[in-house]
């Protein structure tokens, strides 16, 4: 799977989006659906340097959340929830996945849209196993 299936996947999994929280996940484009103002979208973003003796990859992604109208507490909340799944060495996301790991210490505030809703990010780098 690519990285961002195998992120939503744990996000779907640990309950942060999906089914009855209310969050939609989206991925590489942040929709304005109806009955969609919580959001989480991921991104694809250029990582490091692939390791070629060791066969290992080191992809990038965005992580970007959008809240409710004034609703900038929740949708922080929202990111500091992922950060505390992605951000652990330990977590396993997906097949052959080695390490993944945030790439600044905190959420970067993107301002509101013109609904007054919030919408923040957070990058994150990953090392895994080239297939």
């Amino acid at each position: 799977m690519a990285l961002l299936d195998d992120v939503g996947a744990a996000l779907t999994t640990a309950g942060l989006v999906g089914g009855a929280t209310g969050w939609k996940l989206y991925f590489g484009h942040l929709f304005d659906e109806p009955g969609a103002d919580e959001a989480v979208c991921l991104y694809e973003t250029p990582g490091e340097m692939p390791e070629q003796a060791w066969a290992i990859d080191r992809p990038g992604l965005q992580v970007r959340v959008r809240g409710a109208p004034n609703g900038y507490q929740d949708a922080r909340a929202k990111l500091q929830a992922i950060f505390e799944l992605l951000h652990d060495g330990d977590a396993s996301v997906g097949g052959g996945m080695v390490f993944l790991y945030c790439a600044q210490s905190g959420p970067t505030p993107l301002g509101n849209d013109e609904k007054f809703r919030p919408h923040m990010s957070q990058r994150y780098y990953s090392m895994r196993d080239r297939p």
